[in-house]
């Protein structure tokens, strides 16, 4: 799994904005960090890094192999330009979704990602926020448990 870990951070040795030159800066990397598949990179390494999943599970690559109500709410949040990732074990099936938090990453001058854990309806059970540090580590910055129905 550290396969995923982002090997070219942007955002590296760059943790303090100084001028406005820097924030110009900082605004092009966060829209080229925006992107999917930018923010589909950082949430495998975040899920990696956070030992989200377990060591028995099976990464789901395809909404297809979800089931129905998931499927559909992982479909809709990748509409959304959210990136997503999910695994099953024997017992259950796994689902998070991220989003890079713009204003927070601009501020902090490293990636900050919102991560939604949906269960298998498709319903978010929990929301937390976490930011990247320059050496690939994930700190939590927030969580909100059991925010309800998305």
């Amino acid at each position: 799994m550290t396969a995923f870990l982002v090997a070219a951070q942007p955002w590296a040795h760059h943790p303090v904005v100084e001028s406005r030159d820097e924030i110009e800066l900082d605004t092009v990397r966060v829209k080229i960090l925006r992107e999917s598949p930018q923010v589909k990179t950082l949430l495998r390494s975040l899920v990696t890094a956070a030992k989200l999943i377990p060591a028995s599970a099976r990464v789901v690559d395809f909404t297809h192999d979800l089931p129905a109500e998931l499927a559909f709410v992982i479909e809709r949040v990748q509409g959304e330009g959210r990136a997503w990732q999910a695994w099953r074990t024997q017992e259950a099936v796994y689902a998070v979704s991220a989003e890079l938090d713009e204003t927070a990453s601009r501020i902090q001058g490293l990636p900050v990602l919102t991560l939604y854990a949906h269960d298998d309806r498709g319903r978010v059970t929990d929301s937390s926020s976490w930011m990247e540090r320059s050496n690939g580590e994930w700190v939590m910055r927030s969580r909100n448990a059991k925010r309800g129905a998305q």
